[in-house]
Order: structure tokens, then sequence, then C-alpha cells
């Protein structure tokens, strides 16, 4: 069979089992289309993605920020390794607290996340959560979810160009809210990389309670509208919530002094 034919058949069984009869794609379907397609392309779009976004235009850190950062996360970032993606943690500017990974494996923490953070739990949960992410390929699966058939078609042919040309024009694709099922997965994954670090959990309710309080705080300011925005990307919802309220650490789960001295260093440079 030729080259040609190969992939003309599996597009045609992918067709077939990946969309319902009014041509939604079906979770088994996108699976299918999701293995087909190399972590290569995660990596380039996450690229094109990254130049396309405003927060890569945002005013810099200072350097030791970026540090005392990346030494917190050494116990998780150690347990990551996804080749051909290159793991990268940074800080960026943004009055508002948010997190955000790209495909490529780009993860940025906000300054205004870090400055109302109260431990190294918080920052640690919240780094673990945007490694899931990375990890379970979510940004690929909404994409994938959108575009369907054409994406499949586009990369078996060898031709990501129209894809980079969305990327490119403000990032849309890669900006799409992740679904409760992403979060949900996300969520459990962060806390196993928690336990793996040999990590205390109790950040993880501690993030969505900073979250909470400060959208309290702000909710009567007009920075209100962009905050819901920002939010929506993560939201806490209950089941979440009582999700990590119920989580409960190993006894012996303690944040090393190397990590909690680069939180103190990192918080101080915010203040």
């Amino acid at each position: 069979m030729t080259e040609i034919l190969q992939k003309l058949l599996i597009c045609s069984v992918v067709l077939i089992s990946g969309c319902d009869t009014l041509g939604r794609w079906k979770s088994a379907g996108a699976d299918v289309v999701l293995n087909i397609i190399p972590r290569s392309v995660d990596k380039s779009l996450g690229e094109i993605a990254e130049k396309s976004q405003s927060v890569g235009k945002a005013k810099a850190v200072p350097e030791e920020a970026q540090l005392h950062l990346n030494k917190l996360a050494e116990p998780l970032m150690s347990l990551v390794s996804i080749p051909p993606l290159e793991m990268k943690l940074e800080v960026v500017q943004s009055n508002l607290p948010n997190a955000f990974a790209f495909p490529h494996g780009r993860i940025a923490v906000t300054s205004k996340l870090v400055e109302i953070s109260q431990s190294p739990e918080e920052i640690l949960a919240v780094i673990a959560h945007e490694l899931a992410h990375v990890s379970k390929r979510h940004s690929m699966q909404q994409i994938v979810s959108q575009l369907g058939t054409v994406l499949l078609v586009n990369l078996l042919f060898g031709d990501i160009g129209g894809l980079a040309e969305l990327a490119e024009t403000g990032g849309q694709l890669l900006g799409l809210k992740f679904s409760r099922d992403h979060e949900r997965e996300a969520d459990a994954l962060g806390v196993e990389l928690l336990r793996k670090a040999e990590l205390p959990l109790n950040g993880v309710s501690g993030f969505f309670q900073r979250m909470a309080e400060f959208e309290k705080a702000v909710a009567v300011t007009s920075e209100a509208g962009k905050l819901m925005s920002i939010l929506s990307t993560h939201p806490a919802t209950e089941e979440r919530i009582e999700f990590a309220l119920k989580l409960v650490s190993d006894p012996s789960a303690k944040t090393p002094a190397a990590q909690q001295d680069a939180y103190r260093k990192l918080k101080s440079v915010f203040k």
C-alpha cells in the first residue's frame, strides 16, 4: 500500500469513529487524532502562540525573580520531561493573579499571583496544575476538538501552515478555555506530582482561597470585568474546592528549606 493510501485510510477510519451524527468530535475520535499528532506539533504551535500573545511583550520582571521561582519549583520540574518540549518556568508582570501554560512547555506565573500568595505551597500547587495541563496535552485536545478533520488532514499531509497562521493572528486557538474535565484531570495529576515530589497538598485549597479573597476585594473596581475573564480560565467550581479541601498530605511531606527560602526571596521582589 502506498503512503498516500495509508494516510487516506487513517483519515477515513478516524472520520468514521470520531464524529457523531451531527458531525461533532467524540472523545474517542479525538484521542485517536491526538495519538497521531507528534509532540513536535505542540512545540511549533506553542512557540508561535507565545510570540503572538501580549504577555510575551509585557514589562520584564527582575532576573532574580526568575531564578527564585525556578529554585522554588525544582522538586516538581525535575519530575517532568517531555521531549521535544523544553519545560520553562517564568514570572510575567501582571496586575491580575493567574498562571498559564503553552503547549510547548512554557509555564508563566504572574507577579500578582506571587504577591497575593501566602505560602510556597500555594505557588507549587499552581505550577503542578500547569505542568499537568502540558503533560496531558490539554491545549492540543482543545484544538483537535475545534478543528477536527481539518487538523488531521493537514497534519497527515505535512501542512501546519494554516494552523500556524491562526495561532499567529492572536493565538485564539491556544487561548481556548479548558473544559471542566480538563481542569479535573489537571487537578488530579497536579496532586500526584506534589505527592511524588513529597510536597504538602494544602497549597491546592490555599490557592482557591487566595483567588476568592482577591475576587472579593476587586469586585467593586474597574478591574472586575477583566478579572472575571482571567479567572474563567481556571474556574474555582464547588466541586474543585471540595476536592481540594479533602486532600490530606502524608505527615512526612514538608517543603524543603531551600524552597521555602526561594519563596521568601521571590516574594520580596514584589513587595
